[in-house]
């Protein structure tokens, strides 16, 4: 199956909801039945980040995608382009399309762990389990990255899809062969549709100035080879220890940054032994 024709089946599951986002909406895909469950996509991404836990995850709990203000199907949100703003907004669009559950496990991963972050002080209460996947915005130090190119200056769609390949291999992926079609499509489509840079709030202590406000139960995922993390997982994990004590924090082996496609299975059923009662 081709990988546009693979999105569109998964997409075709789900139902689509709407809440306000300035004078636009923010997009809402939704799938399965039960608790919510709110997945929060990252940088330059869309609900598509999620496209090999959806199904899993769908089958224990009703997830919730949303397009991040800014991202893939979305308005652009009014200014400032921050994380209290932005997550306001999303914060508001839970109250809009969320209005009756009082129990409410979010999983937020790279950027989407920020948003995610801060939209569960939003909500206070109503957060009963919170799971950042690979997030910046902790004020720890990170891995150096070079040699990225600038998909933007391709003169052909084959030059493009040869940037976002390299791309991938060295910010994404722990084993650069892991790279597949369908990882190319969904950073293709879904760097082309995003308009804010995110890497501005995530070079900010957003989520590290967030995390201490949190009412409910934190846990942490890390890929082992994430290029950010891997050379100093131990400050985040003792960010995550210093905040709630003896709250659990997991590295997946041999894994990248974005360690939810890369080791899908891994994760899917380590994400459920975090986030289920």
């Amino acid at each position: 199956m081709q990988a546009d024709e693979y999105i569109t089946e998964i997409e075709s599951l789900s139902d689509v909801k709407t809440s306000h986002c300035g004078g636009g909406e923010m997009v809402w895909h939704v799938w399965g039945e039960g608790e919510p469950l709110i997945l929060f996509h990252g940088g330059f991404g869309s609900w598509m980040h999620w496209i090999k836990n959806i199904e899993f995850l769908a089958r224990h709990f009703q997830v919730w995608c949303p397009d991040i203000p800014c991202h893939g199907d979305s308005s652009v949100a009014p200014e400032p382009h921050d994380a209290s703003n932005i997550s306001k907004i999303i914060s508001d669009g839970i109250d809009q399309v969320l209005p009756n559950f009082e129990k409410l496990r979010m999983c937020g991963f790279s950027f989407g762990g920020i948003m995610a972050g801060n939209t569960a002080v939003w909500q206070g209460e109503r957060v009963h389990k919170l799971l950042i996947v690979g997030s910046n915005g902790l004020d720890c130090r990170k891995g150096p990255v070079s040699g990225l190119q600038d998909w933007r200056k391709s003169n052909t769609t084959k030059e493009r899809l040869a940037c976002h390949q390299r791309n991938l291999e060295i910010i994404m992926f722990g084993n650069p062969q892991n790279v597949d079609d369908l990882a190319i499509y969904l950073q293709d489509r879904n760097t082309r549709r995003s308009r804010m840079k995110s890497r501005h709030i995530a070079s900010t202590p957003a989520l590290l100035n967030a995390l201490p406000k949190l009412k409910g139960s934190l846990f942490g995922i890390w890929g082992e080879k994430d290029v950010y993390a891997k050379d100093f997982m131990d400050e985040r994990r003792k960010v995550f220890e210093r905040i709630q004590p003896g709250c659990e924090f997991e590295v997946i082996p041999e894994a990248g940054h974005w360690v939810p496609y890369e080791a899908a299975t891994q994760f899917n059923l380590l994400a459920l032994e975090m986030l289920r009662d």
